[in-house]
């Protein structure tokens, strides 16, 4: 999936959502995986709940589980 652009920057990601989602597939598990979910996550909140959702999903499901820590993390500092 080296062709996929990873995409860091969340004003980018918001104006190409889908394709911010599969910067966070591909990339979510590489040096700069955080940084390309938060973009990916920051595109997703202009989005309706459930398609947010499924997308939050493919990202999710394609993360390895320290990143899906990171991620948890994350989300629990957001909502406090």
């Amino acid at each position: 999936m080296t062709s996929v652009p990873e995409i860091t920057d969340p004003a980018d990601a918001e104006t190409a959502t889908e394709l911010a989602v599969l910067s966070a597939v591909a990339h979510g598990k590489g040096p700069n995986g955080l940084t390309v979910v938060q973009a990916a996550l920051v595109a997703l909140g202009r989005l309706d709940q459930e398609h947010a959702m499924v997308y939050f999903q493919l990202i999710w499901n394609g993360l390895r589980e320290p990143m899906r820590q990171a991620l948890r993390a994350l989300v629990m500092e957001r909502q406090t």
